[in-house]
């Protein structure tokens, strides 16, 4: 939500086009529809419950924090060397699933 704006995104992953002019329809110009997320939140959902917070623990990064984004990603927090971490990621859950970020605390998202 977008309270200045007055506005509300919404991501969606290929939705029917019949409800994205509805909720457009319901309160035109309220709602920002992104139908482009490369996966449902369900899938996020599942690769989260089934990822290994310890996968980055030989290369000395550690993971301190996962959870979906909004557009589609699983975002995991590391305390340091976010590049060396998003490559790692990459090579074993394969690319555009994982966003690596730097953060110092574990946090819920």
């Amino acid at each position: 939500m977008d309270d200045p704006e007055n506005t509300v995104t919404i991501y969606l992953a290929h939705a029917p086009r019949s409800l994205v002019a509805r909720l457009e329809a319901a309160h035109p110009g309220i709602y920002v529809v992104h139908d482009d997320a490369p996966r449902p939140r369900h899938a996020v959902t599942r690769l989260m419950k089934s990822f290994d917070w310890n996968v980055l623990k030989p290369e000395g990064i550690r993971v301190v924090a996962i959870g979906p984004s909004e557009d589609g990603y699983l975002r995991v927090g590391v305390t340091s060397d976010v590049a060396k971490a998003q490559q790692r990621l990459d090579a074993i859950y394969g690319r555009n699933l994982i966003r690596a970020h730097k953060t110092s605390a574990a946090v819920a998202f």
